[in-house]
């Protein structure tokens, strides 16, 4: 099943209605290279969060927030906070390099799902792959 911006869903449908899929992540060295994604709340907008550790280690929080707590800033080469409101618009957040346009499709992928919904990891296809389903009934 296709979803918005070629994200796939390899092992169930969503249930989530006008909900933003976004990356969330805390302490990750590039916002692209999160695969952790969730549903925001409805109303809430993706949010790139970058500091500089004590030890000078450029680190991101990835995740949602109410449209009231954006800031978009940056406070030099320290620190950026940005909202965006597209589906994992946060994997480009703070001026950090998004997605590669040749990618494959954007899957789901996880090993075990026992309910609908409850996977929350994505992997990335080659530009001649596709996602698939593939599942196991127990008796």
């Amino acid at each position: 099943m296709l979803l918005p911006l070629g994200i796939c869903l390899a092992l169930t449908s969503l249930s989530c209605v006008n909900c933003l899929t976004r990356l969330r992540c805390t302490d990750i060295v590039g916002p692209r290279h999160c695969k952790e994604v969730t549903e925001c709340s409805l109303g809430e907008v993706c949010y790139a969060q970058q500091t500089t550790n004590r030890y000078g280690q450029v680190l991101y929080d990835l995740g949602c927030t109410e449209p009231s707590t954006c800031s978009n800033r940056s406070h030099g080469n320290d620190s950026c906070e940005e909202c965006c409101s597209t589906e994992l618009c946060n994997a480009a957040g703070c001026g950090q390099p998004g997605y590669p346009s040749g990618r494959g499709p954007i899957c789901y992928s996880c090993s075990s799902q026992y309910s609908e919904g409850s996977c929350h990891i994505i992997d990335f296809c080659r530009s001649n792959e596709v996602s698939y389903t593939k599942a196991k009934i127990n008796h």
